[in-house]
């Protein structure tokens, strides 16, 4: 081998083992690089371990003291009721076949304690709607009658609704002086009753009052319901005419006769409840008074309604007002039940009772 040949032998050696030791470090580089990275990896996932313990451990804690919390409180008047004026009640539970939900009276001086109606409604099951016609405005005003009240609240333990001055908008009061009296009662009541989300205390007026918007003066500023009492006094066709109106009326729904209500009472974040309420069947069309009845119970449930007492009796204001009978007008001022029964009218209602 020439001298020239063993030096480009010696050099090729030389780059060989120069390329060789360049591969090598820079392997060990990347693999010092992984080596570090599985390392920070590691720190992360223990990191992460922790942090799943620490939340895991403040959710159990979190399920513990939720668990000593008291539950939700439920609405007692979730719903709505109906129910009938007292002086027929037993008769239309038995025609219903079915138990009504609220019973609707009248009595005159405030007690000291519940009537005995009262009781007896609570005891089945019931729910108590009544209006106290006295005392005066100006001897709940005085404060005399402020014991009275007071004792009447603390006996009161399920759910009532009470009215003072039944339909008070028909010259019984002044409104200011009823507004104030109504805020003295609400107080007392607030500060009696052992539950007071149960006991509810407001006015019931007049149909009328709603459709011509006269009632916003009768209301106190704080009430727990507002309550209404709208007829239907539409007469069928053939009819005499209405003494009061000189016609025979126009057939009105539900959410003519409440008229601003459901959106007042809304705004005030109190429910509506009726007092009393009614339609005359009309014999051509046996249809007529089943779906306003269905119509109705539509209307009122949207408007927030609690309770709805249909007035069935024989008497009041165009009466009667028998819900499961037919009748037709004699006179101007009377109108007599035929003995014809009302089957349909009582289905539409039995369908509307939610127990």
């Amino acid at each position: 081998m020439t001298a020239r040949e063993q030096f480009d032998a010696a050099l090729a050696a030389l780059l060989t083992e120069a390329h060789d030791f360049g591969a090598a470090e820079a392997t060990a580089a990347s693999q010092a690089t992984l080596d570090a990275l599985r390392s920070e990896n590691a720190v992360q996932a223990a990191s992460l371990t922790v942090k799943d313990a620490t939340i895991a451990a403040q959710a159990a804690e979190i399920a513990r003291l939720t668990a000593l919390l008291p539950p939700e409180p439920v609405d007692p008047w979730a719903g709505m009721l109906y129910g009938a004026n007292d002086s027929h009640f037993g008769p239309l539970n038995a025609a219903l076949g079915r138990e009504l939900q609220v019973r609707r009276f009248y009595e005159a001086g405030w007690p000291s304690t519940p009537t005995q109606k009262m009781r007896d409604d609570w005891a089945a099951g019931r729910v108590p709607y009544v209006s106290f016609s006295g005392p005066s405005p100006a001897t709940i005003n005085s404060g005399a009658h402020d014991a009275i009240l007071a004792s009447f609240f603390k006996a009161c333990k399920d759910r009532t609704l009470v009215s003072y001055i039944h339909e008070v908008d028909n010259g019984k009061a002044q409104p200011a002086e009823y507004v104030a009296a109504c805020t003295r009662i609400q107080r007392i009541k607030d500060e009696n009753a052992p539950d007071p989300r149960l006991v509810l205390h407001g006015p019931t007026l007049m149909g009328w009052a709603f459709t011509v918007g006269d009632y916003e003066k009768w209301i106190a500023p704080k009430v727990d319901f507002i309550g209404a009492d709208p007829y239907n006094f539409v007469r069928p066709a053939g009819s005499p005419p209405s003494p009061k109106t000189g016609n025979l009326g126009r057939d009105r729904s539900m959410a003519y006769l409440l008229g601003t209500l459901p959106a007042f009472a809304k705004k005030r974040g109190v429910p509506i409840a009726i007092g009393e309420y009614g339609v005359h069947p009309d014999p051509a069309r046996p249809s007529f008074k089943p779906d306003w009845l269905k119509a109705t119970d539509a209307t009122l449930r949207a408007a927030g309604c609690i309770a709805a007492c249909y007035f069935h009796a024989p008497y009041g204001e165009d009466g009667p007002w028998w819900l499961d009978r037919q009748h037709t007008y004699v006179t101007d001022t009377t109108a007599r039940a035929t003995g014809t029964p009302d089957p349909e009218s009582v289905a539409a209602f039995r369908s509307l009772i939610k127990h």
